[in-house]
């Protein structure tokens, strides 16, 4: 049975701790699944995922089939993914892994908390264990810029991963961040930035440039910081994911784009895109007809 494709921000208690993550969950036409990062470990939302992987899954008499994509090692974008796929073994089955990553023993991170960067380290190594002991007969995809990912009915193209920066020494681990775009048979396309800093969205923005449109898009580093004007203007969506709480998509002077500093992006996307959806709401879009589900 072919299906839609959809786009679903999963509603997570974890977006309202102080480092909301990230969890998308893309459906292809076969049924099968990609996700996009995870989150922090909360206990619920874990137990979330399973239930909506098994209650969208269209063939409830096998597992639900599932490829999972990072943008970085944060622990704010690895902890849920990581603990779901020790959990849940035997309940899903694993079709790959992708990600780029740098070598945290080796590269220099130059402002970043140490603490942090080796968190970022334990997250690296955690896949090679899952992969050996719980998943040997899932793929490991290590990207690169330029590469193309098929799925079913779905080409991802990696637009950046930490390879483009400019100089090997990275001021944080959100540098290091990867973004690529989804496009759909539908002609429909999800852009996903992941936690890209302004100076990484500004390169995208003058390699790319047009071909950074999208209908559906995620404000990088959850409407925080890292955004860049033009980036976002070429981008230009007709749904709007914000990785935040919806206290913090209302209230947060970043995220509304008024704060001392200016955020222009922000400013600029909430003019100009009519549908926002913060993190502690389940929302899925129709990769056919942009609608909510």
């Amino acid at each position: 049975m072919k299906i839609t494709p959809t786009v679903t921000q999963l509603g997570r208690e974890g977006a309202k701790k102080t480092a909301p993550g990230e969890l998308f969950v893309i459906q292809f036409s076969d049924g099968s699944y990609t996700l996009i990062d995870g989150g922090l470990y909360v206990r619920e939302d874990a137990d979330a995922l399973m239930d909506f992987l098994r209650e969208h899954n269209p063939n409830k008499n096998e597992k639900p089939r599932v490829s999972w994509m990072f943008t970085h090692a944060h622990c704010d974008h690895m902890h849920l993914a990581l603990a779901f796929l020790e959990e849940n073994f035997e309940k899903i089955e694993l079709l790959r892994i992708c990600y780029s990553f740098p070598d945290f023993t080796k590269t220099v991170i130059s402002r970043e908390n140490v603490g942090s960067v080796a968190d970022c380290k334990r997250s690296s190594e955690r896949i090679d264990a899952l992969l050996a002991d719980k998943y040997p007969s899932a793929e490991r995809v290590i990207f690169h810029t330029g590469d193309i990912i098929e799925f079913p009915d779905c080409k991802t193209e990696i637009l950046y991963t930490y390879e483009d920066f400019p100089d090997g020494e990275f001021p944080y681990v959100n540098h290091t961040s990867s973004a690529w775009k989804m496009t759909f048979s539908t002609g429909k396309s999800f852009l996903v930035p992941g936690d890209c800093e302004k100076s990484l969205c500004a390169q995208m923005a003058e390699k790319y440039g047009e071909g950074l449109k999208c209908d559906v898009f995620h404000t990088t580093h959850h409407g925080f910081n890292g955004g860049e004007l033009d980036f976002y203007k070429y981008a230009a969506p007709s749904v709007c994911f914000w990785t935040v709480d919806r206290e913090r998509f209302e209230n947060d002077t970043r995220c509304l784009g008024t704060k001392s500093e200016n955020y222009p992006f922000n400013l600029w996307i909430r003019a100009n895109c009519d549908r926002h959806y913060p993190a502690d709401e389940t929302v899925s879009v129709n990769m056919e007809t942009l609608d909510i589900i």
